[in-house]
């Protein structure tokens, strides 16, 4: 009965971390996207594009 209540224990923990850990790298990771996004914002791309076409011409 013991070693059964441990294991379940010891169980719920290893998936409470694991979860834990999920979360904090998807986080992270949304973190990361933003910064991207903050960096290099969309509409200077687009102005960057139109310059490379005018200069082509």
């Amino acid at each position: 009965m013991k070693k059964t209540f441990i294991k379940s224990l010891t169980g719920r923990y290893k998936t409470k971390i694991l979860t834990h850990h999920i979360d904090l790298t998807v986080k992270a990771i949304q973190a990361s996207i933003e910064e991207t996004r903050s960096a290099v914002p969309l509409p200077k791309k687009e102005d960057k594009n139109e310059k490379e076409l005018i200069s082509t011409d």
